[in-house]
Order: C-alpha cells, then structure tokens, then sequence
C-alpha cells in the first residue's frame, strides 16, 4: 500500500508492505511486514506493528518554514516491531528488539531486547532491556 498525500482509513489497516509520504489517519491497527513513513503532516494511527518499521521527518528547507504551521509528527499509543527506527513520534509505549529514538521523540516507555539508542533531542521517559 502506498500513500501520497492525506489518507482516512476507518479501521484497522493490513499489508505486506505500508509506505506513506504525506499524512493518514488510521482509526485502528496499522499492521504491515515493513512501514516507511515520510512524514510531511500530522499523522496518526491507534496502534503500529510490523518486522521492520521506520518514520522520518521530511527535510527539504521550504518545508521547515511550513512544518510550524502543519506539525510534522506521528502519534500513536503502541509501536511493536523488529527494528524500529523513529523520528518525530509521540507514543506511550514502542516494543521491540532493535530501537532507534532519533530526534524530536516523545516517548512513554521503550522495551528492547537488542540495541538501543536515543537522540538527545528526544524525550524517552523509561527505557528497559527485557
């Protein structure tokens, strides 16, 4: 599934592979082999899971005089994966083995059973190696 530009999805939403550029709101589990997001908006989603998981804050210099006016984050209350690496996520909780928390990060809780690491630009409230 490839998303560019705004999507609504009511439900939970299932694919081999999710690739979004833009902004979506997804209503409930977003559930997909591997996720790439580029975010260009605020994006949501109730849950994540997924083997290998990324989100990247767009970083071309005409969008950083717009990102004040449209948020570029993703919000989420549970991201569960392999290997995830994040930026610009509010989250309570992100499970996984390998976590990558780069910059502009809010989250609750982090479990890991590999590598972790976090930005200095994030805020990770808990970490614990499970």
């Amino acid at each position: 599934m490839v998303v560019n530009g705004k999507a609504k999805i009511a439900g939970d939403c299932e694919a081999e592979v999710f690739r979004a550029e833009g902004a979506f709101t997804i209503d409930g589990l977003l559930n997909a082999e591997t996720i790439d997001i580029k975010l260009f908006g605020e994006s949501k989603a109730k849950e994540i899971g997924g083997r290998k998981i990324k989100v990247a804050q767009h970083r071309e210099s005409l969008f950083k005089l717009i990102k004040s006016l449209f948020p570029l984050k993703l919000e989420t209350e549970l991201i569960e994966g392999d290997d995830i690496e994040l930026e610009g996520t509010s989250a309570f909780v992100v499970r996984g083995k390998n976590v990558k928390i780069g910059k502009n990060c809010e989250i609750g809780l982090v479990e890991y059973s590999g590598e972790y690491e976090c930005s200095p630009d994030s805020e990770v409230k808990e970490s614990r190696l499970i």
